[in-house]
């Protein structure tokens, strides 16, 4: 089965003022397009998160289709191509104000904003893999995930001291798992988890020299993932 490439609305700044026209339409078109596609999950704003910047820029630069879900504090535009890729936020309710809005936007797994936003941009995406930001939306993604027959990639950027029942759940179901450092790896290996499923993807200034082990794990996930839907 093959992917279809997606276009939207021209490119903006990055702080570009808001207009009506601000919820560009991502639609698919007619034709091919091979390239292994990747929605990354971020639980805060982008761009903000110079961790996910450098990740998705470096899946961008190896020929990666990226996509980015994002958390929308600032009522920013909700599609905006940016670089390292095209940014999907999530809407805002403007009708209960900045404040209400920003908590009704929490990064909870059982928030429904969250379950919805996911759901839709896997939908218009169609993605081979998710790569979600930590532990908050993990079950989210998953859940999602398993609807649409989508690999997920777990990226534990923050270091956890004890292992909660959420981490357990997740490291159990996700399909791979990024560590900053090699003592999360030895952690995790002490929980349990098969090293052959961990990627090491350290926080540096040149991150994207050392991607090469994360670019050939999520291009064989892309390929198994469509192969398995073909």
């Amino acid at each position: 089965m093959q992917q279809k490439p997606f276009e939207i609305g021209p490119s903006r700044p990055a702080r570009a003022a808001e207009s009506r026209n601000d919820n560009a339409k991502i639609r698919p078109l007619v034709g091919g397009g091979q390239r292994p596609r990747v929605l990354y999950i971020s639980d805060d704003e982008y761009p903000c998160d110079v961790r996910a910047e450098k990740i998705c820029a470096a899946l961008t630069a190896n020929g990666f289709d990226v996509h980015l879900v994002a958390r929308n504090r600032r009522w920013a535009p909700r599609s905006e191509r940016l670089a390292e890729g095209i940014v999907h936020r999530m809407p805002p309710l403007r009708m209960f104000g900045r404040k209400i809005d920003d908590a009704l936007a929490f990064p909870a797994f059982f928030n429904p904003r969250w379950v919805s936003l996911l759901a839709t941009t896997i939908r218009r995406v169609r993605p081979d893999v998710i790569i979600v930001h930590d532990l908050p939306l993990c079950p989210t993604a998953l859940w999602t995930a398993k609807r649409h027959g989508v690999a997920v990639v777990l990226d534990m950027a923050e270091h956890y001291c004890a292992a909660s029942l959420m981490e357990r759940y997740c490291l159990a179901h996700v399909d791979r798992i990024l560590v900053v450092a090699d003592e999360m790896r030895r952690r995790l290996a002490s929980l349990g988890v098969s090293e052959e499923r961990i990627d090491h993807a350290p926080d540096r200034y040149h991150w994207e020299q050392d991607s090469a082990t994360l670019v050939r794990s999520l291009s064989l996930l892309a390929r198994t993932r469509r192969q398995t839907v073909a």
